[in-house]
């Protein structure tokens, strides 16, 4: 059946040639517009179920600590001209929520960073960038916390006690998900809500 259409609009003229091709185009343009709004919303699909933690907002810690949840504190520090996102945080509980990138909180007086920043770590002066951060280096943040190989981000951990008398703390007990928007990030720091943008492709 195809030979025998191409046959006729061949020896129909130049004008059905020309016909065929344009409407070849068009459905050609119409597919690719099409596979390209569904490889959009799959994408979508899958960010929104990604845990994000710079969006995450919390709540205000209660004046008694609840049995449950995190402590967190998001702020952002510059060095050199990059900003290092940084993530304080204490658990309330033995199911504390356990932000992406890593299998366990930072014990009280360690901290975990992104590979970026263990680099620097190790190349720079401790008065000029490690004394910064309390205690020592205990682990590794994996991709899932990271927009790219570049991100400088540190969980530091920390007692319940120590964390509840800082000012931006809030009480966590879940971790949000995409999507989000910078007026409800909640974050101190602009770059932590570039972040959670730029994480949940909002």
């Amino acid at each position: 059946m195809l030979r025998l259409g191409l046959r006729l609009t061949l020896r129909s003229g130049r004008e059905a040639v020309a016909r065929l091709v344009i409407t070849a185009a068009a459905v050609a343009v119409g597919v690719a517009l099409l596979l390209g709004v569904l490889a959009e919303f799959h994408a979508f699909q899958v960010n929104a179920s990604q845990p994000c933690w710079s969006c995450t907002t919390g709540t205000p810690v209660p004046s008694t600590l609840p049995a449950s949840g995190d402590l967190w504190n998001n702020s952002a520090d510059f060095y050199q001209g990059q900003t290092i996102t940084r993530l304080d945080v204490a658990p309330l509980g033995s199911n504390a929520p356990v932000p992406p990138g890593i299998s366990r909180l930072p014990d009280p007086g360690t901290y975990d960073a992104s590979p970026a920043l263990e680099r620097l770590l190790r190349t720079m002066p401790a008065d000029q960038l490690g004394a910064r951060f309390p205690g020592t280096l205990a682990g590794t943040i994996g991709d899932a916390a990271l927009n790219g190989a570049n991100d400088l981000v540190i969980y530091a951990g920390y007692t319940p006690k120590e964390l509840a008398t800082v000012p931006g703390t809030r009480w966590v007990t879940s971790i949000a998900t995409a999507p989000c928007s910078p007026r409800s990030s909640g974050t101190r720091s602009g770059s932590a809500c570039s972040r959670c943008c730029s994480q949940c492709s909002c």
